[in-house]
């Protein structure tokens, strides 16, 4: 790799021939450090063949240059599991991973509904792989009540909770 850093934007690294300069400039064997700012821009589904310009050029970042460091970064946080499929490096599907594609752990996150991102985002906080700015509770009342579930409800809840727990599993393994 050259000394040095370099800023681009993702619509120049998706411009011509820039990916193949980029990686050309890096060397294959590269261990520096990556830092995808703004990475909800690259905008990625899970489907290889629905993948922005950026998105691609991500990919091909991330599976060019394997020792690479690479680093997500994101002012917005954990908000949609639909964009998850350029976060290649967290090991979070793939041979011997607890889902079996990118598109696989979409679904079953997708059967938790909205809080699972969030569930998945805390995980991914304790385990160190996600950093994330913490929000002010101030001027927030809570309130603690009871309340009872219809059996549809009911249902719903032991589904979040079965998904929960694959997601506890999940991480779990990826730790070991």
């Amino acid at each position: 790799m050259q000394e040095g850093a370099l800023f681009i934007t993702y619509a120049l690294l998706c411009r011509g021939e820039r990916i193949t300069h980029l990686l050309e400039w890096c060397g294959a064997e590269s261990e520096g450090l990556i830092a995808l700012d703004e990475e909800h821009k690259a905008k990625a589904p899970t489907s290889r063949s629905q993948l922005t310009k950026s998105a691609a050029a991500i990919h091909e970042l991330q599976q060019s240059l394997q020792s690479a460091i690479l680093v997500y970064v994101s002012a917005t946080g954990a908000k949609d599991v639909s964009t998850v499929g350029k976060f290649e490096r967290l090991h979070l599907w793939g041979d011997r991973m607890p889902f079996k594609s990118a598109r696989v752990f979409e679904r079953t996150l997708k059967l938790g509904g909205e809080g699972t991102v969030e569930l998945l985002a805390m995980g991914l906080k304790a385990q160190e792989m996600y950093v994330v700015r913490h929000v002010s509770f101030s001027g927030v009342d809570f309130a603690a009540q009871t309340l009872r579930l219809s059996l549809a409800q009911r249902k719903q809840y032991d589904a979040a909770a079965m998904l929960w727990g694959l997601l506890k599993t999940s991480v779990t393994m990826l730790s070991i």
